[in-house]
């Protein structure tokens, strides 16, 4: 292999976290702006609506967030355009009735003359969007190292803004005892997985925290980035330190089994039975309910839960990004139905994208992790969670 081949993975995930954070970027101007807010938003009609949510939101923001996202990678790396999957639909509808496909156009003008449309010629406001698309970011330091990939092999999952409806209705709750927020705009991620398409496992994850932090009124965000590919597992996060730029937090890392997490809360939706929490809550667990699959993933990642477990559906752009993570730090993600089935966890019953989970589903529903999701960091943690939800 050449020097060049060797880099790819590291030039893609540079890629993946300035779009990723450039998407953060999208996503805080859009809450900035309180009038052109209540113009984005539009109710998911049909095979798109998510059936978790009596009112499951798409926003201009999606779909603005995930066509960055395809742009910005593949103008990269033009053969894996058509391999970049994500939850929304590049299709819009604005106030008036009118339906545009939202894209990034090759100049700030000709996005800003597209999302006019769209935003019923409103072109102070088009113009500020198209500002935020075009935005160029630094290149992250995360120097990887030499590391195959071939491109024409992998695919990837972007969810654009994970807890959507947390994002919308923008309430500050403050954290828990354990560190955790579950509600409010600290729960939406965005969120980006790189996979194999032949054996179907993550590589490679991004997860974008957009409203982080707050400093003089202004929200900063965070970026947590992860590999897990052939011998190698190396991980980082990037803190946003204002103007474009990074701060460094912790730099490469390779990660054996990590030390078991002392906490022993088991994150889950607010959805789950009675009957499933009281399970937990009988082994000993403390449970919290917390909303944003991706936010609840990244509790796991930051060991302030021992698991993330879901009996009902997630969808393969809500796990892909955060479960390379987890793979980078030692840990896994699950199909909980079937792992439960076995007892045990085993290669076998590890989530997979390549591929739905059941051909017969329509829409949306085709990309369901139709089991259930069991996410953890330590394997002796989860192997003593998973035996008590089998009893």
């Amino acid at each position: 292999l050449t020097f060049h081949l060797m880099r790819i993975m590291d030039v893609l995930v540079s890629e993946l976290v300035k779009a990723a954070e450039k998407a953060a970027h999208i996503a805080r101007t859009c809450r900035q702006e309180k009038e052109l807010f209540q113009l984005l938003i539009e109710e998911k009609q049909g095979d798109a609506k998510n059936t978790n949510f009596k009112h499951d939101f798409k926003t201009l923001a999606d779909v603005l967030i995930q066509e960055t996202i395809r742009h910005s990678v593949a103008a990269k790396f033009p053969a894996m355009k058509d391999n970049i999957r994500g939850e929304e639909t590049n299709s819009f509808t604005n106030t008036l009735g009118q339906h545009a496909h939202v894209q990034v156009c090759s100049t700030v003008e000709e996005t800003a003359s597209l999302l006019e449309t769209i935003l019923d010629g409103n072109h102070t406001a088009s113009m500020l969007l198209a500002k935020a698309v075009h935005v160029e970011f630094s290149d992250p330091p995360l120097q990887l190292g030499p590391l195959p990939l071939d491109t024409n092999k992998i695919g990837i999952w972007v969810d654009p803004l994970d807890g959507t409806n947390e994002y919308i209705t923008g309430k500050e709750v403050p954290p828990t005892q354990h560190g955790i927020h579950v509600a409010g705009l600290h729960c939406c991620t965005i969120l980006i997985g790189v996979f194999d398409m032949v054996t179907g496992l993550p590589l490679a994850g991004v997860v974008s925290q957009p409203f982080y932090d707050k400093e003089c009124g202004y929200w900063l965000g965070r970026c947590i980035w992860g590999v897990s590919h052939f011998h190698v597992r190396t991980t980082g996060e990037l803190r946003d330190c204002g103007h474009h730029g990074y701060r460094h937090s912790w730099g490469k890392m390779m990660y054996e089994e990590p030390m078991a997490t002392i906490s022993d809360v088991v994150v889950i939706s607010s959805s789950e039975s009675s009957d499933f929490i009281q399970k937990l809550t009988g082994g000993g667990y403390e449970v919290v309910q917390v909303k944003g699959a991706g936010y609840k993933q990244l509790c796991v990642i930051d060991k302030i839960a021992v698991a993330f477990i879901r009996d009902g559906s997630t969808y393969k752009w809500d796990t892909c990004g955060p479960h390379a993570i987890l793979r980078s730090r030692g840990g896994d993600m699950m199909e909980f139905g079937h792992a439960r089935e076995l007892q045990k966890l085993t290669n076998e019953v590890v989530v997979k994208y390549a591929t739905p989970d059941n051909d017969l589903l329509p829409g949306a529903q085709l990309w369901r992790n139709s089991t259930g999701v069991f996410a953890y960091l330590h394997s002796n943690s989860a192997q003593r969670l998973l035996q008590l939800m089998t009893q």
